[in-house]
């Protein structure tokens, strides 16, 4: 099995967004991260995570992709540093 089918399959999205210091509401929703794309804040939660398929994506600056994808763009790191800090928590 490859590195990144495994972390897919074991890692939560939810769990790793909690992990990042990303608060999610009771509707998988969260005010978005990118302040780039949000000069005045994110005043309603634009960013809505699905579990059911371990992805996320943000109405507000059309971001999103799955649980690799949100550390790269949270953290502001490589496809490669992602995936090590992710291997780290399964």
């Amino acid at each position: 099995m490859s590195v990144i089918k495994n972390i897919k399959q074991k890692v939560n999205i939810l769990q790793i967004a909690g992990k990042l210091g990303i608060e999610v509401n009771s509707q998988n929703k969260a005010r978005c991260f990118n302040g780039k794309f949000h000069k005045h804040g994110d005043r309603t939660p634009s960013l809505q995570f699905y579990p059911e398929t371990q992805s996320y994506y943000c109405f507000a600056c059309s971001i999103g992709g799955d649980v690799i994808e949100l550390v790269k763009t949270y953290q502001d790191c490589s496809t490669t540093e992602a995936i090590k800090m992710l291997e780290g928590l399964i």
